[in-house]
């Protein structure tokens, strides 16, 4: 085991699975080590999700979500893997080993720029030079409170202040222009990136700062400038204010997704929680897998004007294709959320958000504007079916396509006929969109055949005798795994079963850890409740009802086969004959080994 493993393992020993989940989740016991609950992943009244304490895993009957004590915490806080092994380190008080040394001194030093550099703007707003920064903070509302909550800062007017003091400091300058702090001038030399500008700090989920935004302060263009991507930071994947808003959307059930920095600002400080918002970049997957791992209820707030409304259109698919649910608040007068609260009053707010309308309700009725010409409502009635058939579920799309159709002037049939039509328009007449994505209604895909009762109790054989099981595995030939919804998993154990029963163990454990379909095809086996029937059938009589089961699903083409003419037939014949005695005969004695 190399010393990566054995700190992953021993991270993993070190956190008690029933305690991490049951930090979110109301956990109640069910059995001898087993625990249900209510699914963070999903809606639900009754409960269906459900940790196993012995094997360290969770799973959702409901939703089929399933994995470790990381998997757990990678979903519910939309980490990655290194990100959930480091959490859960720090929480066990374990030391986090240079693994891999350059890149973790890499991101260190980038985090200990922006840790100094932050510093260094809190300070200059306090100070002297941020007068002008303090004077436009208060005159947008925001108290005292508000800034420190969220560490906003000020770079001052000054060519290389900021460059010079984490010099001093002990930041080379190569680490301030990989973090986006500093620019290489073209004459030599390096400059402050910010200056003249209010300082928005934009932490990651761990609460670090992980990039900034600044503010002009002096009317010039362009108003915001934003941070460059860097090994710790990318626009795509991080959401303005989540570290601050994730414990109010847990508790809400719901989130309120803003385009600007001032409307999560304003909203905090109006008792209005669980804002988030796009840091200088438009909505991405990545944001929408954010916002699934915290709720699967947002309220779009986006800007009331032109501007807003394309954002709001271009955000919708993306955010259908998460499978969130999504309301739109459609404010009043043209403006941004931060003029409404300011205006009219968090309370006036709050009930804007209240009054919400569903996505559908929002876009019928911006496709029946007034002043819409009659093919400009034409091809607000394509927008609106373009993005209905970005979601997933078909069910979804009939009950949508259901309520907007009458609305829009169409028949359901029609509705249904233009979509299809929309959706099969050659790739280079989609938007940008929809270049980006695949289609929104691909032929589905065949369910996967549930396991059968000896698969499932093969595996779990495997669990509970390695030994004797990786015996059996090594008789079978690898063809008479296939075909299966669990030959992967059966496969990879017969490869194991070289190295004995110690093997087997140690490969469903890794197989347990992995993230993937078969991963959770795993462990939902493992945590049926339905146990061994070892009254009805041991390891060899499973591995023999496989053999068979396969053998009779050669018999329909076989059968067909017999139906023609010529020495096709007569082989077919043979073949069918053979096939059916050798099941008799495995029938008669399952004992003896068959071969198929």
């Amino acid at each position: 085991m190399t010393n990566r493993e054995a700190f992953r393992e021993q991270v993993r020993e070190s956190n008690d699975i029933v305690e991490v989940v049951g930090e979110a989740v109301a956990l109640r016991p069910a059995g001898p080590g087993r625990f249900t609950g209510l699914c963070p992943f999903h809606n639900e009244t009754a409960p269906s999700f459900h940790v196993n304490a012995e094997r360290g895993f969770f799973h959702c009957f409901g939703c089929k979500e399933s994995g470790d004590v990381f998997g757990f915490l990678m979903k519910r806080e939309g980490l990655s893997f290194v990100e959930a092994l480091h959490q859960l380190a720090r929480r066990a008080g374990i030391p986090i080993p240079e693994t891999d040394p350059k890149q973790f001194s890499r991101d260190e030093k980038l985090r200990a720029a922006n840790r100094k550099a932050l510093d260094f703007y809190q300070r200059a707003l306090r100070g002297e030079a941020g007068f002008r920064a303090r004077a436009y903070l208060k005159e947008r509302g925001l108290g005292e409170s508000t800034v420190t909550e969220y560490g906003l800062g000020f770079a001052p007017d000054r060519w290389d202040d900021l460059t010079t003091a984490l010099g001093k400091s002990g930041i080379d300058r190569a680490t301030l222009v990989e973090a986006g702090l500093a620019r290489e001038g073209k004459r030599g030399g390096h400059h402050d990136f910010f200056r003249n500008r209010l300082i928005v700090p934009i932490f990651d989920s761990q609460g670090r700062a992980a990039g900034f935004a600044g503010r002009s302060l002096d009317g010039s263009e362009p108003k915001y400038i934003n941070s460059p991507d860097s090994p710790i930071y990318r626009k795509r994947s991080v959401l303005y204010g989540l570290h601050q808003a994730r414990s109010a959307i847990r508790r809400e059930r719901s989130a309120i997704l803003f385009e600007g920095y001032f409307d999560c600002l304003s909203a905090w400080q109006a008792g209005i929680a669980g804002a988030v918002a796009v840091c200088g970049t438009a909505l991405t997957p990545d944001h929408a897998k954010l916002l699934s791992a915290q709720t699967r209820d947002i309220v779009l707030a986006f800007d009331a004007d032109p501007g807003g409304r394309r954002a709001t259109f271009a955000s919708l698919p993306i955010l259908l294709e998460a499978q969130l649910r999504v309301r739109v608040a459609p404010l009043s007068g043209g403006r941004d959320p931060d003029d409404v609260i300011r205006e009219d009053g968090a309370d006036a707010f709050r009930e804007e958000i209240r009054k919400a309308p569903a996505f559908v309700d929002f876009l019928v009725k911006e496709a029946r504007q007034p002043t819409r010409s009659g093919g400009g409502r034409a091809a607000a009635v394509r927008e609106v079916l373009e993005i209905i058939a970005h979601a997933p579920n078909r069910l979804d799309r009939e009950e949508w396509l259901t309520e907007a159709a009458p609305s829009l002037g169409f028949s359901l049939e029609s509705a249904w006929q233009e979509m299809a039509r929309l959706r099969d328009r050659p790739s280079g007449r989609r938007t940008r969109n929809e270049s980006a994505r695949p289609p929104a209604d691909p032929a589905p895909a065949p369910p996967r055949p549930s396991p059968t009762p000896a698969e499932r109790d093969l595996i779990r054989w495997a669990d509970a005798k390695p030994g004797e099981v990786a015996k059996l595995l090594l008789e079978a030939e690898p063809g008479e795994l296939e075909g299966f919804s669990t030959s992967s998993i059966l496969l990879d154990l017969k490869q194991a079963a070289d190295g004995g029963g110690s093997r087997i163990a140690d490969r469903l454990q890794e197989l347990a850890a992995e993230t993937s379909d078969r991963q959770r095809l795993l462990i939902e086996i493992q945590m049926d409740p339905v146990g061994l029937n070892t009254a009805k059938q041991s390891p060899r009589e499973c591995l023999e009802a496989l053999r068979v089961l396969r053998l009779r699903r050669k018999l329909p083409a076989l059968r067909a086969a017999t139906r023609g003419g010529g020495e096709e037939a007569l082989a077919a014949l043979a073949e069918l004959q053979r096939i059916s005695e050798e099941i008799d005969r495995m029938q008669r004695d399952p004992s003896s080994p068959g071969r198929g």
